[in-house]
């Protein structure tokens, strides 16, 4: 992990940066009917089934992390309000201790209130100070460039409306998460591609469906396309599967597949950034 200029934050960090983790598991299922009200909530207007075993399984995943650094970059992220990417979005901000305002759309709103409560408890026992925010203001791009005005970093996840409207204002970066572009050549294929595209809408992931006939075209239309991350090939044509495998660039790959069937699997790290 690479350290922040600002210095450690404490001692002992890895041993700090576990009673975190066990912390916020502990609470995640103190709280456990909390959530699952609110999840109840929000089923009336969307799709979405949320699980605690899926939550406490996100919290798992930071078990190696090795070190609290003190990061005085405040940030903004502006997303569609997926709660497991709340939850990895605020699990980063305890364990980097950034400041974070979460600005998303009115997608889970109950039980991304109530995740961001769970965890803000956790986090006013090793912050002196308040770390994470959320602005709720109808999704107001004029709200989102007001508050970046404090020299505050600005940064999207998978909405690239959003991001697009924003860029244009203030400089912001971009970054896929469940940005899908699909390809089928099949009509063997057909109740799937119509089973993703409506699970993706229901569940606020943007999805792109190419039409482009010629193989070569579509391959190089897709790795052209830096605001997806994720490419779904149905198809029963070998010689294409494999010009997929070999030639689609900086994608996640999924042939003949949902993609979402391990949708928590791979969440990218937004603060903690990889040397």
């Amino acid at each position: 992990m690479s350290d922040y200029i600002n210095g450690l934050l404490y001692k002992n960090e890895t041993s700090v940066a576990s009673n975190i983790l066990e912390d916020i598991s502990k609470s995640i299922i103190d709280n456990s009917s909390l959530i699952i009200n609110a999840n109840r909530d929000d089923i009336k207007l969307y799709k979405k089934q949320i699980r605690i075993k899926e939550l406490l399984r996100i919290i798992e995943k930071y078990k190696n992390f090795e070190s609290i650094h003190n990061n005085l970059n405040e940030r903004i992220i502006v997303y569609y309000g997926d709660p497991y990417l709340t939850l990895n979005l605020c699990i980063q901000a305890i364990l980097s201790q950034t400041v974070v305002y979460l600005a998303s759309n009115s997608f889970m709103n109950n039980v991304n209130n109530a995740i961001i409560q769970i965890i803000n408890s956790v986090a006013s026992k090793y912050s002196n100070n308040n770390l994470i925010f959320r602005i709720n203001d109808d999704y107001n791009i004029n709200s989102i460039i007001e508050l970046s005005a404090n020299n505050k970093l600005v940064e999207v996840i998978g909405d690239t409306s959003m991001y697009q409207l924003l860029s244009r204002n203030i400089f912001t970066t971009f970054y896929p998460y469940n940005n899908i572009t699909l390809y089928c050549n099949s009509t063997k294929f057909e109740k799937l591609k119509q089973a993703i595209y409506v699970y993706s809408n229901e569940n606020n992931y943007e999805i792109e469906i190419v039409y482009e006939p010629n193989i070569d075209k579509a391959i190089n239309y897709i790795n052209r396309n830096n605001l997806s991350n994720i490419t779904v090939l149905l198809t029963e044509n070998q010689e294409v599967e494999q010009k997929f495998r070999l030639f689609i660039k900086n994608k996640e790959v999924f042939i003949n597949e949902n993609p979402f069937k391990n949708e928590n699997s791979v969440i990218c790290n937004y603060f903690i950034k990889e040397e």
